[in-house]
């Protein structure tokens, strides 16, 4: 992005060699420091085209937010957490339950970390949630809730799909609308003025489905931090606007590609008001058609002999073409 694409990497500089500065660890950013509480560190990249903001990129903050601003969304995962009734299927079977104490006693003995987790184990003070992850079971199973109020009432029982009797734990996996929460869909992104809750998924989608989509997605805070910051950082830089930059700025494509390299090559020779009347000419008449010095001269107000100067001009440094005696056309440049 810096040397192919011109862009002004947001914690990125460069040395007195020409080589690049940065440290990965600025880029990655958590949840939960953004006022969610989940673990999911994840890497963020804001970057600037340098073409369009010059010199103004030195005044903007080189670092990516490092929290949320104002106060948490939710004070630990206990406050995510279903207070009410948890239908008897989030909660494992005994045997499945066994069979993940197992592995992880195994895991452990091999000297690794991996393996199933109760995120909000009573001896833990303000829990947070592992990261959600899309791929497979391993999101739910690092992210088992202790859940004493409905396990009581579900303990033992057999439930359709379950090899086994629920267990007497009273653990369970954490319901996709947890994991809705916990990304910021449910209970902040979609709420309605009145604050009823406006998100949803369509009936037909199946619970498998929607913990791969909240698991695949990014958390909405966090986002919104970066989008906050972006914005901030043009508003920064477009409020120290010349009128040719803002005139620049509403362009895009090709037709900035051009305007701003025939900037850059007339600066010194063009003065500012004569450009921006060049650049409506230029809209005017397009690229590719042909026209005659008189419509330039007529369209800017100018004299013929003026019209004929100014697209001499542009045909000696190479963004207009003389096809015959009085007719020019308009060159796009890449």
């Amino acid at each position: 992005m810096e040397r192919e694409l011109n862009y002004k990497v947001i914690g990125v500089t460069t040395n007195s060699t020409g080589e690049l500065d940065y440290n990965p660890s600025d880029f990655v950013r958590n949840s939960k420091d953004f006022g969610m509480p989940q673990n999911r560190p994840r890497v963020y990249i804001i970057a600037f085209n340098r073409r369009y903001f010059g010199s103004h990129l030195e005044k903007i903050p080189n670092a990516l937010p490092k929290a949320r601003k104002g106060n948490p969304l939710y004070a630990d995962l206990r406050d995510v957490l279903e207070k009410g009734e948890v239908p008897p299927r989030y909660f494992l079977s005994a045997g499945y339950l066994e069979t993940l104490e197992r592995h992880k006693v195994r895991q452990n003995s091999r000297g690794y970390g991996f393996g199933m987790k109760v995120v909000n184990d009573p001896s833990i003070e303000h829990p947070v949630s592992s990261a959600l992850l899309a791929t497979g079971g391993s999101g739910r199973e690092r992210n088992l809730v202790y859940d004493p109020a409905n396990g009581e009432k579900y303990a033992g029982i057999e439930v359709k799909g379950k090899y086994s009797p629920i267990n007497s734990k009273y653990i369970r996996t954490m319901t996709p609308s947890e994991w809705g929460k916990l990304q910021g869909f449910i209970n902040y992104a979609f709420l309605n003025e009145d604050g009823s809750e406006g998100f949803s998924f369509p009936d037909s989608v199946a619970d498998v489905q929607k913990y791969k989509q909240f698991g695949n997605s990014v958390t909405i805070p966090v986002i919104e931090s970066m989008a906050q910051f972006i914005c901030d950082c043009l508003e920064q830089m477009t409020a120290e606007f010349s009128p040719v930059e803002q005139r620049l700025y509403t362009m895009y494509g090709k037709h900035f590609l051009m305007c701003n390299e025939l900037y850059r090559v007339m600066r010194d020779t063009l003065r500012d008001n004569t450009f921006l009347q060049w650049v409506d000419a230029y809209f005017n008449f397009g690229l590719d058609i042909p026209f005659r010095t008189k419509d330039l001269a007529n369209f800017l107000g100018y004299s013929y002999a003026r019209g004929s100067q100014i697209l001499n001009d542009l045909v000696d440094v190479g963004f207009a073409e003389k096809l015959d005696r009085g007719i020019y056309m308009n060159l796009a440049i890449e």
